[in-house]
């Protein structure tokens, strides 16, 4: 490991460590940091992984969450050919090399994953009503309305 892989592999192993200490069934605590030093002294201030930091914070749990809230829209998604779904995928696959909060202030996890999940979901509530809705549909709020 070292720069090479910008310390990742290093980082990752010692938060994962540190999750396994604290209970990998809960995680170490929302919000808490590890304050990780790499082997050259250079001060790490988060993994570098949303999937690491979420099972860093909230354990088996936390992590199980997060991927349950991404990967049945994006499923489905694929499924049904959303073209959204795609830059979904691979906004997904970005945040494992990088990434340590899902939501915060605007920054390019937005444009990698919020907006294309956004898309993916209004994209799948077109193709796939839910049954007894009594709100209308966006192609009813979009059509011509006729007069008498």
């Amino acid at each position: 490991t070292g720069r090479g892989d910008s310390y990742r592999i290093e980082i990752w192993l010692a938060y994962l460590a540190s999750t396994v200490d604290c209970g990998f069934v809960t995680g170490c605590g929302w919000g808490q940091k590890l304050g990780f030093v790499a082997a050259d002294g250079a001060p790490i201030a988060h993994p570098h992984s949303l999937y690491v930091q979420h099972f860093y914070w909230g354990g088996v749990i936390g992590l199980s969450l997060l991927l349950a809230s991404i990967v049945p829209p994006l499923i489905k998604g694929i499924r049904f050919s959303c073209y959204a779904a795609w830059p979904l995928l691979a906004g997904c696959i970005a945040l494992v090399f990088d990434g340590n909060d899902f939501i915060s202030t605007p920054n390019e996890r937005w444009l990698l994953v919020l907006i294309p999940f956004a898309l993916l979901v209004g994209q799948i509530a077109r193709v796939e009503p839910i049954e007894g809705a009594s709100t209308p549909t966006i192609d009813r709020l979009f059509t011509k309305v006729e007069r008498f």
